[in-house]
């Protein structure tokens, strides 16, 4: 089958520069930190560049290997090396240093670029005089092979302008589309990205660098008013349900897309299927529009200038409905493959249906015509596979196993046990002993893509066989995942919330520090997931590959420096040092200890930096305070140590929001700003404390308070005296950075919470010129409204300007737990991103 439609040839840059002919003043390209270019400025940056790279010896047939992430600047390049007549090699610098040496060795580049070179301003700012073919070459993608080598693939201009044409109609993209720059760089996706953007005069988004899934990917459609967008199925399952009111195209591709995701996604939006090996110019056929309820989607018929066939062994066509090969041909084939006319001559044959001469490639993809007259994808008639939207070889992956000194023979499948979830299984069998799973992983990791990475690797005594001697695919055992048992606990705050990520992508109960991510089940689509949440949440910098090369929660931490290095003790104490703006400072409750702040960390974003104090003395060793102005003084000269100037970010629950107070009338009192004050739950003291019948807290109230801390349900407590063992071992059994604590430790908790106690009977608050958010805990009271109002009356007379209430459906002691704290955290958030708390903040 074929469109029928024909389009005049044009290059890949040709479409670019219709449109700084058109609308020279409109955005081409928007990245992170507001980097923003015109299409008239992008096309300055480019030309000059292309003069550049002209005078360095680059011309037609020549290749440019651009060794540069996803960003504004490989945008930039790629359109150079086009107009200076070459074609350019993307190489994903997150590849392994031996996957990077390799392909840049088989391609033979005129030139490597691994930044953008600083530029003569005598250079030209109109494009080089260069003849350029629509056959000349204009990208090289490397794929995967099975002799164990990537083989690239050389994509010519001529099937440009079909592509182009079917995809701006399908997908209704015009000037006014922002387009996500979602793929990486390396993928033939990328090339629809810019022909999408550049071919209907719409902006090319580029997203902060990282891998792109789940909250990361969400906030990213939404704070970047994303319209249009190629997003593979395995990503986009990771987006949690949300408004999207901007993003109305989304094309689904690169792997089989379930009939979940459409029922999910198609609502509301111009939903599209597209289909195509590297082998043809990035899509091959698209589908229509996707609706909810249609079932497993087509992936549809040819684009312009495509033909389509679907033919059985003998290369004659099938009927409707019956299984086939699908043979793609017409202008937006490939040339073959980058040196190695044997292997292009093996998959591109002769094309018996179309004009003499031409060839069609064989897609090793079974399937079928439908009675609308769509294609429907089946499977595969070999070993190779698609994940994550990247097509692999499976033999590829078995060579490089193969090598490694333990292993005497392998096999890796692609299992699907739950449905819609791919995951690579090696099944080995060891040349001696017993298999050391982490040395054959990183061994693999250090030469493939992450995505290439067995999630899971199963040792057995043999590879079951058939009768005919063949691998029995369906005698390997599912790799079911092994439970962590009760292993070390989190060594801190860090720590505990890296294992509560951990467990969220795992959708298991418990992670330990030195359980494996993939042994617990994880894979290539969930260590992309988990480094999206790491990145939101502790605003750490991490490749995917980070989770490959430190898999456990205690090599992970020690690689990101978040570890135990301290005793969790630290006066100041670093809960995510990471972050550009102004720092939200933390200040303990009663019992001293700011561990529990850490769940502040999922909502308040990675861009403000979290710390928190702590008292001293709960290392047994210091002196412990004696007023809440001795403390507050020592907390100023903290804070300022981080943050020498304001505007400051406060926050303290419940004994630590007087000490906030205070710290805020010493900052104000020395000319500094307070930009918020933040109460959870505090009122000030009164005379009526003084009364005869006021009584500190006992022993048992302290380390009530401490076991309330872990959530341990203080009912199953017995009466009387709590032994510090007894209290020790709950905590250790409770999966908390305070299962660190000795008993010396629960000892110097008791004394601080109850010296505290005693200082917050006896503080008086000075006036705070300056406003106050004050967070109300409702439960325990029948009247919340009474109790708010009181709370603002009793806080009235120490603060100057507005008081803002927020009630918090939460007791007093668990308004750090995790739900009142998304809560308590979202308000923050919204009051740290005000205008009014901006300057600097």
């Amino acid at each position: 089958a074929s469109s029928g439609r024909v389009c005049e040839p044009v290059t890949l840059h040709g479409l670019f520069e219709r449109w700084v002919e058109r609308t020279p003043d409109a955005v081409a390209v928007t990245g992170d930190e507001g980097v923003s270019l015109s299409f008239a400025e992008l096309e300055v940056r480019a030309n000059r560049l292309a003069h550049w790279l002209r005078a360095e010896g680059v011309g037609p047939e020549g290749v440019v290997a651009l060794v540069l992430p996803r960003s504004v600047d490989i945008v930039v390049a790629q359109l150079a090396v086009l107009k200076a007549g070459a074609a350019y090699l993307p190489v994903d610098p997150e590849y392994p240093q031996d996957r990077i040496d390799y392909m840049l060795a088989d391609a033979s580049p005129v030139l490597v670029l691994r930044e953008l070179p600083a530029l003569d301003a005598e250079l030209p700012d109109v494009k080089p005089d260069v003849e350029i073919d629509v056959d000349g070459a204009a990208y090289v993608i490397y794929t995967s092979g099975s002799t164990g080598r990537p083989k690239g693939v050389v994509v010519s201009h001529r099937g440009i302008a079909g592509f182009a044409a079917g995809l701006v109609e399908r997908c209704e993209a015009g000037p006014e589309s922002r387009v996500l720059q979602f793929a990486s760089p390396s993928f033939d996706a990328s090339v629809l990205e810019l022909v999408m953007a550049f071919g209907s005069g719409g902006a090319l988004v580029v997203p902060p660098p990282g891998p792109l899934a789940g909250d990361v990917l969400a906030k990213v459609l939404v704070e970047r008013e994303v319209s249009h967008a190629l997003i593979p199925p395995a990503a986009l399952a990771s987006v949690p349900d949300g408004e999207f009111p901007l993003f109305r195209s989304l094309i689904v591709g690169g792997d089989a897309t379930s009939a979940e995701l459409v029922d999910r996604w198609a609502p509301g939006r111009l939903m599209v299927n597209a289909y195509g090996p590297t082998e043809s110019t990035v899509a091959a056929s698209m589908s229509g529009r996707l609706e909810a309820g249609m079932g497993v989607p087509p992936i549809g018929g040819p684009v312009p200038g495509t033909s389509t066939y679907v033919l059985d062994t003998s290369l004659r066509p099938v009927a409707p409905g019956v299984a086939g090969e699908l043979y793609v041909a017409g202008s937006g084939l490939a040339r073959g493959y980058l040196g190695r006319p044997g292997l292009t001559a093996e998959r591109f044959v002769a094309d018996p249906y179309g004009p003499a001469g031409s060839r069609m490639y064989r897609t090793g993809d079974v399937v079928r015509w439908s009675r609308k007259g769509e294609l429907e994808y089946l499977g595969r008639s070999d070993d190779q596979v698609k994940v994550r939207g990247f097509r692999i070889e499976l033999g590829e992956i078995e060579t490089v196993l193969a090598r490694h000194e333990s292993v005497a023979r392998v096999a890796v499948v692609v299992r699907e046990d739950r449905p819609g979830i791919k995951r690579l299984v090696a099944y080995v069998v060891p040349a001696t002993g017993a298999l050391d799973t982490t040395a054959v992983r990183a061994h693999v990791a250090a030469a493939l893509p992450d995505y290439m990475v067995p999630s899971a690797f199963v040792s057995l005594d043999a590879l079951p066989l058939t009768v005919n001697g063949k691998l029995d695919r369906k005698a390997l055992p599912a790799p079911g995942p092994e439970l962590p048992d009760a292993g070390r606990g989190p060594r801190s705050a860090q720590e505990e919330v890296l294992c509560g990520l951990f467990a969220d992508v795992l959708k298991v109960d418990r992670v330990g520090i030195d359980d494996s991510f993939f042994e617990l089940g994880g894979d290539s689509i969930t260590s992309i997931q988990l480094v999206s949440r790491i990145r939101s949440v502790l605003g750490v910098k991490l490749s995917n590959r980070g989770i490959f090369e430190t898999p456990t929660v205690a090599q992970l931490s020690d690689k990101l420096g978040t570890g135990a290095d301290g005793d969790g003790f630290e006066v100041l104490l670093p809960l995510r040092p990471g972050g550009d703006r102004a720092p939200l400072f933390c200040v303990h409750g009663a019992g001293g200890l700011s561990w529990p702040y850490a769940s502040l960390l999922k909502a308040v974003s990675a861009e403000y930096p979290l710390y928190g104090l702590q008292a001293r003395g709960l290392d047994a060793k210091e002196p412990i305070a004696t007023s809440v102005e001795e403390m507050a003084a020592d907390y100023v000269e903290q804070i300022r140590r981080i943050q020498p100037a304001g505007p400051y970010h406060l926050v303290g629950w419940s004994f630590g929001a007087l000490v906030a107070h205070e710290i805020a009338t010493l900052l104000t009192g020395a000319g500094e700003r307070v930009a918020l004050l933040a109460n959870l739950d505090q009122t000030p003291y009164d005379d009526s404390w003084e009364d005869d019948d006021y009584a500190l807290p006992t022993e048992r109230d302290v380390l009530e308070t401490l076991l309330d801390f872990v959530g341990y349900d203080l009912a199953e407590l017995p009466e009387g005296p709590l032994e510090h063992k007894r209290v020790m071992e709950i905590i250790r059994g409770r999966d908390s950075a305070l299962g660190s604590l000795e008993e010396e430790n629960i000892t110097a908790f008791m004394k601080v919470g109850i010296n505290n106690h005693e200082l917050s009977a006896r503080y008086r608050p000075r006036g705070f010129d300056g406003e106050l958010l004050l967070f109300v805990s409702t439960v325990g009271t029948d009247d919340p409204a009474g109790k708010t109002a009181d709370s603002v009356a009793a806080w009235r007379p120490h603060v100057t300007g507005d008081i803002t209430t927020h009630p918090v459906h939460a007791h007093h002691g668990h308004l750090l737990q995790p739900e009142p704290a998304a809560e308590i955290g979202r308000v923050l958030l919204e009051r740290l991103a005000a205008p009014h708390t901006a300057p600097g903040a």
